[in-house]
């Protein structure tokens, strides 16, 4: 018992103790932060790109689809095993045309903007059929997701502010045909639909009803060749989408892939097949083995993950999780290592009492625990209170980052730098154990040398000069 008492009143008499404390504090708070964050940006990722392109891409290596009618039935022949229906994992699939394009607009509304005539912006056309695509991927939620940034009926084009009100949400009235604009009271447009990314339409300064015209050429082109043809299409927009990734929202733009087949001239059926999982995040294990039943086929299929198609962002992530990881345990370990040294200092100071105990009859593993225990209660109490602050920080980052922003007038995460329009974080229950754990055992084991050294005195020499 009196080792515990000894640890409780060395800790209280000892006010620098709490410096050691709250620095294991900003240790663990900032691993938990960090971690949380990058986390996040995974987790945040992997849904937007679940939520657009769906779980697998799947091509015919070697075939062109070009001139493969065909194509989209080919592959879903070879998917029959695996689908939903069967037992397996694939819940549903989608054909896709996906072309690079220009979009270019003159249309512009009287006085906005005055400064601006022509725009345009490249920018990844996808000839998408709205009823498979509603299987695959949320299409409906990312077109509700403009809910709560167009304007409403009746309101005025500009707030109290100044700030422009965009009329860019499609109301699910219209959504039986998302690709048709009709105006109230009017009859449909004549001319094809298109849906585009929220930032997009926001750079562009296109809003629903307005035209724009889509610059490519036909994907069989010679790019050798000396003269060169574009097409052109003239689209209405119908609509915005938003899926809160800034590369996704600034870059694409979908319409129908019947529309889009006419327009390439495109003989086959299309030039992709997305795929919608039952469990997302088994993509890897599901794409191994699709392959692993096309062996020796005379058409290879080609699977590909969101790692896949975006490699060097996926390994990116793992590196700076990594490398962030790293830098915030060091910090852990200077702190810790305080620790010791304070151990250290505490055992000198109190040398006479180490003694006084000895001669009492106190074992050395006594000396030794009561030593430990205090190191440990240091740790504890610096584990928890970092515990409670990562929790917290991580919690309310975006409130603390948007108040740093008016404190310095400045934005400190742009969407067009970060992809985001907010620092994404996701508290991971076990991660945060993880932490605790080390943080704490950490301390113990640096208590562990001072704790011997005091043990290892003589009670004579102790008391010698007292």
């Amino acid at each position: 018992m009196y080792r515990l008492s000894l640890a409780f009143r060395y800790l209280r008499r000892r006010k620098i103790a709490y410096v050691s404390v709250v620095a294991i504090a900003v240790g663990v708070m900032a691993m938990i932060v960090v971690n949380s964050v990058m986390e996040g940006f995974q987790r945040r990722i992997k849904d937007s790109i679940f939520r657009v392109d769906g779980s697998l891409k799947v091509q015919i290596r070697d075939l062109d689809p070009i001139d493969t009618p065909d194509y989209e039935q080919r592959i879903l022949a070879r998917l029959a095993p695996f689908m939903a229906s069967r037992g397996g994992e694939i819940v549903a699939a989608s054909p896709r045309l996906v072309q690079p394009a220009m979009l270019s607009t003159r249309d512009r509304e009287i006085g906005w903007p005055p400064e601006i005539d022509l725009r345009q912006d490249f920018i990844t056309l996808i000839g998408i059929d709205a009823a498979t695509e509603r299987r695959v991927t949320p299409l409906d939620e990312l077109l509700d997701a403009m809910r709560d940034r167009s304007r409403k009926p009746g309101e005025a084009r500009f707030d109290a502010a100044g700030s422009y009100r965009w009329d860019q949400y499609l109301p699910p009235s219209a959504r039986d045909d998302i690709f048709r604009y009709q105006p109230e009271d009017l009859p449909p447009s004549s001319q094809p639909g298109i849906i585009l990314g929220s930032q997009l339409a926001h750079s562009l300064y296109l809003q629903r009803g307005m035209r724009a015209t889509i610059i490519t050429v036909s994907p069989d082109t010679d790019p050798s060749a000396a003269d060169i043809e574009p097409l052109q299409q003239r689209f209405v927009v119908t609509g915005c989408f938003e899926s809160g990734r800034y590369e996704y929202d600034k870059h694409l733009a979908f319409c129908d892939i019947r529309v889009l087949r006419d327009f390439l001239g495109w003989r086959g059926g299309c030039s992709e097949v997305r795929l919608s999982l039952k469990d997302p995040g088994r993509a890897r294990e599901v794409k191994e083995a699709i392959l692993a039943s096309n062996r020796g086929a005379d058409e290879w299929l080609e699977v590909l993950t969101w790692e896949d198609q975006m490699r060097t962002l996926a390994q990116a992530l793992e590196f700076e999780r990594l490398a962030m990881w790293l830098v915030t345990a060091f910090v852990v370990i200077v702190a810790g290592v305080s620790i010791g040294g304070l151990l250290y200092m505490v055992v000198l100071e109190k040398t006479r009492d180490i003694g006084i105990l000895q001669s009492m009859g106190a074992t050395s593993g006594g000396i030794v625990q009561t030593f430990i225990l205090y190191g440990g209660l240091l740790g504890l109490l610096g584990t928890l209170l970092g515990v409670w602050l990562g929790i917290y920080v991580s919690e309310h980052l975006n409130d603390i980052i948007k108040w740093l922003e008016r404190v310095l007038d400045r934005p400190l995460f742009p969407p067009d730098v970060y992809e985001f329009g907010s620092l994404p974080s996701h508290l991971d229950g076990g991660m945060i154990v993880s932490y605790a754990c080390f943080t704490f055992g950490w301390c113990l084991l640096v208590s562990i040398l001072p704790a011997f050294f005091a043990s290892r005195l003589d009670p004579l020499k102790c008391l010698a000069y007292e």
